[in-house]
């Protein structure tokens, strides 16, 4: 394999097909130690679930949602989550860690938030909405968005005014801080 000339010219080659050589010769109980990165990040297997969540929103007649659900496409059903602490819509949801939901900010009409709930996770209690590490504005109607784990929380309004302001969320110190604002409200 070494007289290859893509891989004899090629020291990137080498150390790819090195990579890969060290990766299958460990041990499945050594694999887990395996540092991730895009070539050796493992394959969502076939009972991977991915789902679709909708949380709280605004009805037509005026009425605000304390409820949560997510679609299963697997089963081709809707299934119902635990309720919202407070009814709320205009709020931004998002994706942490690959399968952590937070809802952030919305309003209910007398208040607008800058709340952040997530999901209870432990096996111990039931399932319920419980609060996190609040964003450092109130904020509705605003967009949301995660980078290596990192949430981006961008513009809305505060109830008084459109905002330009953003802040970011570093999932791994649990610390909120400002970032630049955008040019434009």
């Amino acid at each position: 394999m070494v007289d290859k000339p893509l891989l004899f010219n090629c020291s990137k080659c080498k150390d790819y097909v090195f990579e890969a050589l060290h990766f299958h010769l460990l041990k499945s109980e050594e694999l887990i130690t395996i540092p991730h990165n895009f070539r050796t990040k493992p394959r969502q297997n076939g009972h991977s679930n991915k789902v679709i969540l909708v949380i709280g929103g605004r009805g037509y007649n005026g009425q605000i949602f304390d409820c949560a659900e997510w679609y299963d496409s697997k089963i081709n059903q809707w299934q119902f989550g635990p309720k919202m602490i407070t009814p709320c819509y205009a709020g931004g949801l998002t994706v942490v860690n690959d399968n952590v939901p937070l809802y952030l900010g919305g309003t209910n009409f007398e208040s607008i938030f800058q709340s952040a709930y997530g999901p209870n996770l432990s096996p111990s209690e039931s399932s319920k909405w419980t609060p996190k590490y609040n964003m450092l504005a109130k904020r509705q109607s605003f967009r949301v968005g995660v980078i290596n784990n990192y949430i981006y929380v961008v513009g809305g309004s505060d109830g008084n005014s459109i905002l330009n302001s953003a802040e970011v969320f570093d999932c791994r110190t649990r610390e909120w801080c400002t970032i630049c604002n955008m040019s434009t409200k």
